[in-house]
């Protein structure tokens, strides 16, 4: 429900701003929506105590153009109480743009650690597989193997040793 919201609030912005303003925009709301990683910012957004305003003016202390969109924005969202969107408006134009641009943005998760050259290589096949730029940030999983997940594609590759030794126990077994 929440990222249908997200979505129309995210469609109105991307059609409100210029390919110039749209870059800034997405430099201020990269660095507003770092602020929802802290729990005391977290506490300040939800909490019910503290008043609509002192939530509007610390998010605009952000914003270089105190009049512009972004503005109308923030003021929108405090007025119906859904400053949780900030998020998802900016990782739904984030995937937008980049989209555009042709560039994703990747996870690959081992069990252990890989060498960036090994990371960049696998990203410049998975690229020209799909026909793409991909950008690859590497994670770290307890399961033995590693999966390649692009979320924006709706893509997932996994190999996990686990899953190969059930599958050659399942083929032996239909053999006999």
């Amino acid at each position: 429900m929440l990222e249908l919201i997200a979505a129309k609030y995210t469609q109105a912005l991307r059609q409100a701003l210029s390919p110039e303003e749209f870059t800034q925009a997405m430099e201020v709301l990269e660095a507003l929506c770092a602020l929802y990683s802290h729990p005391d910012f977290l506490e300040l957004i939800n909490s019910p105590h503290y008043p609509d305003s002192l939530k509007q003016e610390v998010l605009e202390r952000f914003l270089e153009d105190k009049e512009g969109k972004l503005h109308n924005l923030i003021c929108l969202l405090v007025l119906h109480k859904r400053l949780n969107l900030l998020p998802l408006i900016y990782n739904s134009l984030r995937s937008q743009a980049q989209r555009a641009q042709n560039i994703y943005q990747g996870y690959l998760y081992s069990d252990k650690d890989l060498a960036p050259e090994e990371v960049q290589e696998l990203s410049k096949h998975v690229s020209a597989h799909f026909n793409i730029s991909l950008r690859l940030k590497t994670l770290h999983q307890d399961r033995e193997g590693v999966r390649l997940v692009i979320p924006d594609l709706e893509t997932e590759i996994a190999f996990y040793k686990e899953n190969y030794f059930n599958q050659l126990r399942q083929h032996i077994l239909q053999a006999v």
